[in-house]
């Protein structure tokens, strides 16, 4: 049997207070706020993860059960929180997604091991095809000042790339 709106609504508060989620990070409960904030419907037994901007749908996840539709919800609001978190601890010449990823993953981890486990998989396959790029601020910035110095015209990228080398794809 599906829950109700008001039940999910109740377990994802109660959630939200063990990793001091902020009530606008949450999603609203069978109406769209619009604005791409994300809103959950429950349909002839069947689980929503919604967003509108503008009117129209930015956001259409049919969930598998109700412990998927959490997954996604926290993942949505753990990554909010994580931005933050990293902006306040930012580390010069490191991707900004080193310090996102654990802490968003410790976050969620707070509320259930195996969704820590999936999102930590999740993680995992986007560093196969995107990954850490460490000094890519230091690399564009010296990659500017080349060009603006005008030296090496039509080099600059490849000497900023030999000083501050692009992250290997594995």
């Amino acid at each position: 049997m599906s829950p109700s709106l008001s039940e999910v609504e109740a377990l994802v508060s109660q959630l939200a207070q063990k990793i001091d989620a902020p009530e606008e990070y949450l999603p609203t409960y069978g109406d769209s706020k619009d604005g791409g904030h994300p809103y959950i419907e429950i349909e002839s037994g069947v689980l929503f993860y919604l967003a509108k901007e503008r009117g129209q749908q930015t956001l259409y996840y049919i969930a598998l059960d109700l412990d998927d539709l959490l997954y996604h919800i926290f993942k949505d609001v753990t990554f909010m929180i994580a931005t933050k978190y990293e902006l306040k601890n930012r580390v010069r010449g490191q991707s900004f997604r080193r310090i996102l990823f654990i802490e968003q993953e410790r976050l969620i981890g707070v509320l259930d091991e195996k969704w820590q486990a999936r999102l930590q998989k999740k993680h995992e396959q986007i560093l196969v095809d995107h990954p850490f790029n460490d000094n890519a601020d230091e690399r564009a910035t010296y990659y500017k000042q080349l060009v603006k110095n005008h030296q090496y015209p039509g080099n600059e990228w490849s000497l900023a790339c030999e000083k501050y080398p692009l992250p290997d794809k594995n």
